[in-house]
């Protein structure tokens, strides 16, 4: 709100002429308009704006021109229409709610697996990721080292790989390969087998001993830790 500015003339006298053709009592009127022009502006415009300037402020009015239905507009002195306040608040985030969409997370979280197999990956939302995978629980031995002992049973023999030894995994398959024919099994033949020694290495072997169509030239054993 804008306060009424005085706007009338208070150059009476710079207008009358050297020898003014006034009566008396015309002069003093026109002496007297002057103050009698300020008089009316104060007591009977500016005074009443500016008592309901104070009463609006007492009473919590608000200048309708301040108020904003946008949320382009600033201004320390605006404020936003009920209109503006329902909408935001229909729009908001609760707490504990999840937003509707977002291009990605704030800040990236690192998923990982653990157990059979592990792995790792950074993922923040952006975009698709895989998992790159080791297996840690199963390993695969292959050996094309195969002997014949003089009791006609092929041997192949292996040393436990890094982190597996004799107390903590158990033999899961056994094969061995001869040109085209395969053999496979753990204890399931006394002829196909599996054997850990307690030599100083702890050293494991494979026995086939049944015939085979030629030399077997691959021998493979899966090992799986069990604690």
């Amino acid at each position: 709100m804008s306060l009424t500015k005085l706007n009338e003339n208070l150059n009476n006298h710079q207008s009358l002429p050297d020898q003014p053709s006034l009566t008396s009592q015309e002069l003093k009127v026109l002496f007297d308009k002057a103050g009698n022009d300020i008089k009316t502006y104060l007591n009977t415009i500016l005074t009443a704006e500016i008592d309901a300037l104070i009463s609006n402020i007492q009473s919590g009015k608000i200048d309708v021109n301040k108020i904003v239905n946008n949320l382009t507009t600033g201004g320390a002195n605006n404020v936003a229409s009920a209109e503006m306040v329902k909408q935001l608040n229909n729009n908001k985030l609760d707490a504990s709610a999840n937003a509707v969409s977002a291009s990605k997370l704030q800040n990236s979280r690192t998923i990982s697996l653990s157990g059979a197999v592990s792995g790792s990956v950074d993922f923040d939302g952006g975009e698709n990721v895989n998992i790159n995978t080791t297996q840690s629980n199963i390993v695969v031995l292959n050996s094309t080292n195969i002997n014949k002992n003089g009791y006609g049973v092929y041997i192949a023999n292996f040393n436990f790989p890094n982190g597996f030894n004799k107390q903590n995994c158990v033999p899961i398959a056994v094969g061995f390969k001869s040109g085209h024919w395969r053999y496979f099994g753990v204890d399931g033949r006394k002829s196909l087998s599996v054997t850990f020694w307690d030599s100083g290495s702890q050293q494991i072997t494979a026995f086939f001993g049944e015939d085979m169509e030629g030399v077997p030239n691959q021998c493979r054993v899966v090992l799986m830790k069990i604690s």
